[in-house]
């Protein structure tokens, strides 16, 4: 199994972005904890941590992609905030994610240089086009792909909610509910 832990920032961004104080540091404990069971269980093969491209974080991204080189993490993979939370937070310029994706690449490339060289081929092609897929489609506003929230994800909020997508209801709770209950 896999486990992606969402970090959007350094300490004050992330936090801010997050809306709870304290949640760059939980997350960041949680990493080195998570990476000491990944050693301990075969079959736990991948801990990454996620970030979400927004207006609120686009500038300082340089930065932080090299804090999470520092933490034992496998990969460090990107998406770009959906929608306009209460016009707070909300996407990139089309040009700001031209910009910043020069910046994934390289950062995505970093990642796949670990992997036996087949997959790490395939992995920089398929993250080059998956750009640029992304670009098109934040210029059309159409996403070309059906969306896979329940097959592939599933989301874990800080005080245990859980989601088939963040974008849906609330499915249960992880303090209230199995995960059998759940799925």
């Amino acid at each position: 199994f896999a486990i992606d832990c969402s970090l959007d920032g350094l300490k004050q961004e992330h936090d801010y972005i997050r809306g709870v104080d304290g949640s760059f540091e939980k997350t960041t404990k949680l990493i080195y904890k998570l990476s000491y069971l990944k050693k301990k269980y075969p079959n736990f093969k991948n801990l990454s941590v996620n970030t979400v491209l927004m207006n609120k974080n686009y500038k300082n991204m340089p930065e932080f992609i090299e804090f999470v080189k520092s933490l034992p993490v496998d990969d460090h993979t990107f998406d770009i905030i959906r929608g306009d939370y209460k016009q707070i937070v909300g996407p990139p310029s089309i040009n700001q994610i031209k910009r910043f994706n020069k910046i994934k690449y390289k950062t995505r490339k970093y990642y796949n240089k670990k992997k036996p060289f087949l997959k790490r081929i395939f992995n920089n092609l398929k993250d080059k086009e998956f750009i640029r897929v992304q670009e098109r489609a934040f210029e059309k506003k159409k996403w070309p792909f059906n969306c896979t929230a329940s097959v592939t994800d599933f989301v874990i909020e800080s005080d245990g909610a859980a989601r088939i997508c963040e974008l849906q209801p609330k499915i249960g709770s992880l303090l209230k509910n199995t995960p059998e209950e759940l799925i």
